[in-house]
């Protein structure tokens, strides 16, 4: 359980209401369930022995006060670039994804990245659509890079 299976955005100032009702949900599927609090306010990783796709769909069954978005975590990596090897594997058999980018802790990178992964989705015959149903969420927290798949909110 080294790797999160969970990024969770809350309203700020909202960290521990916000840990409580996740952990309230999935205390009950995984007594080794651990959140903590990354330095960046309003963001929490979760630790489960849970697959990402299985705590999410457990999450998504219930409605919260504080949670304001749940990305399943299916790609933790130390580089974008392996980030992008990854990525035909994630998204196997999806032809379009509105690709969400988010970068803490390192300024500058938004450019680069966004379009390296842009080439990547090209080269790997992936569309890149705002109107898509599936989202593809990077997130950079430091040096920790994170990628996940799920459908969009509508």
């Amino acid at each position: 359980m080294n790797k999160p299976k969970l990024l969770v955005t809350c309203k700020p100032g909202n960290e521990e209401w916000c840990e409580n009702e996740i952990g309230n949900v999935l205390f009950h599927y995984d007594q080794s369930i651990r959140i903590e609090r990354t330095r960046y306010p309003a963001l929490l990783l979760v630790y489960t022995e849970l697959e990402p796709t299985a705590a999410l769909r457990i999450l998504e069954s219930y409605e919260y006060g504080y949670v304001k978005n749940i990305i399943p975590i299916q790609i933790v990596a130390s580089s974008i670039e392996e980030v992008l090897k990854r990525l035909p594997t994630l998204l196997k058999g999806i032809d379009t994804v509105r690709v969400k980018l988010r970068i803490r802790g390192r300024r500058g990178y938004s450019p680069l990245y966004w379009r390296q992964v842009m080439s990547k989705l090209k080269e790997i015959g992936v569309s890149h659509s705002s109107s898509s149903s599936h989202c593809l969420h990077i997130e950079v927290i430091d040096g920790m890079f994170l990628a996940g798949l799920k459908k969009c909110p509508r």
